[in-house]
């Protein structure tokens, strides 16, 4: 791995971060609650909890231990709400992603495609053992029918309720009978049900959809009954409907940048030098089966993908306006450095016309919103987790300023400082 400035700690290596108590002085918050920066704040934490948030003092409560803020911006740290852990084929190993996550302020992550091995994986990080951003995992629905008979499917659900799984994928396949009996059985049991769209957005809904991924179906329902769609945006907030866009991945997906542009993405030059040219030559392989037989194709795919683009940006707008519990990732693919590409989506979503704090409350707030949870972090208010993000640059000012981070903090404990 290449030299980097930064450093991960070892595990919960200083002890005033440990579960103790400690106050970060002279910060200025941004609570995500509002859209405001309080200027020269003391964040007092106790037990992993924010106690109090007063005017900075020239003295500290005593028994707090201080840590100097020194005017740097501090807000809850940012989800990524569709992540694929690595596999092992390729060069990434899931530390140096957790590490990558940690470094860009990640502290939450909604892996989208669990393994049999996720739960204890995830156990294993609640425990300190590992050190990783909070991990919620869903297991994927079988995609044929026969792999879901009535006895499959009881054992399935028997699983997801007895490793805990967070919630449960669709990705594709079932057939709509099956898909409604699935759906039945798994409302019954109180499984959360998100993950590609079912058919369309309105047949998910229906079927009880947590969350919608990818922006594709987005546009279809846009294009479908374009009149309406604002019912359909009041029907996903009064339903608690999520929808997750992943445009970065369609964007390098659909060459929407050069090689040279996507070699210097957000972290490209930090991650391994192996990892970076495997990248660029998988790249160009799949370039490659485009051009194959004529260059037009690949020309067509380009077009189409900027012309979805386009389409989907006053969509997003739209439904970002209307409330919808709108969320944020880049996904996991080639050119996407975990973490850090969290940045490169934000710069999507402001090209969007996405103000900088609705982009800031879509990595935050709202996915606590998703899993219930919005009581215990999201925003950066007493009572709430202290699982926060220092940064050095304000974020309203500018959203590429998300990329200052100096240092992460979950639930009180130091796991990233910057030096």
């Amino acid at each position: 791995m290449k030299k980097i400035t930064s450093t991960l700690l070892t595990l919960f290596s200083v002890a005033s971060f440990a579960q103790n108590t400690f106050v970060v002085s002279d910060v200025h918050v941004i609570p995500i609650s509002t859209n405001t920066v309080l200027q020269h704040q003391d964040v007092y934490i106790k037990d992993g909890v924010i106690e109090k948030i007063e005017d900075h003092k020239a003295t500290v409560t005593s028994g707090y231990k201080l840590i100097k803020g020194d005017g740097k911006y501090m807000l809850p740290g940012l989800a990524d709400m569709h992540v694929h852990l690595p596999d092992g084929s390729e060069p990434l190993t899931k530390q140096q992603a957790y590490d990558y996550y940690l470094q860009s302020g990640v502290t939450v992550l909604r892996s989208m495609r669990g393994e049999n091995f996720h739960p204890a994986h995830r156990d294993s990080i609640a425990k300190g053992w590992i050190i990783a951003p909070k991990l919620y995992i869903s297991k994927p629905l079988p995609e044929i029918d026969s792999l879901l008979n009535k006895k499959r499917l009881k054992v399935f659900i028997a699983d997801v309720k007895n490793n805990k799984y967070d919630f449960v994928k669709y990705i594709n396949g079932l057939s709509e009978k099956k898909m409604d009996e699935v759906a039945k059985a798994l409302k019954g049991s109180n499984i959360i049900i998100a993950g590609h769209a079912y058919k369309d957005v309105r047949t998910s809904i229906k079927i009880g959809f947590r969350s919608i991924e990818h922006r594709t179906p987005m546009i279809d329902a846009f294009n479908a009954d374009t009149a309406n769609f604002d019912k359909l945006c009041t029907e996903m907030k009064a339903k608690n409907v999520s929808f997750c866009p992943t445009g970065s991945f369609s964007q390098i997906a659909g060459f929407q940048y050069s090689i040279d542009e996507n070699m210097n993405r957000s972290g490209m030059k930090i991650i391994d030098t192996a990892l970076a040219n495997s990248w660029k030559r998988d790249y160009i392989t799949y370039m490659g089966r485009f051009k194959k037989n004529t260059v037009s194709i690949y020309l067509k795919e380009t077009k189409r993908t900027k012309m979805e683009t386009d389409e989907f940006n006053p969509i997003l707008r739209r439904m970002v306006n209307a409330n919808v519990n709108v969320l944020l990732s880049p996904d996991n693919c080639i050119f996407n450095v975990p973490g850090y590409a969290m940045v490169e989506e934000m710069k999507l979503y402001r090209a969007a016309g996405i103000s900088n704090y609705d982009i800031l409350k879509c990595s935050t707030l709202n996915a606590a919103n998703y899993f219930n949870e919005s009581k215990k972090w999201g925003t950066l208010e007493s009572g709430k987790d202290a699982t926060l993000i220092l940064l050095d640059k304000n974020p309203l000012e500018n959203i590429e300023n998300i990329s200052s981070v100096s240092t992460t903090i979950i639930k009180g404990k130091l796991m990233y400082e910057k030096k």
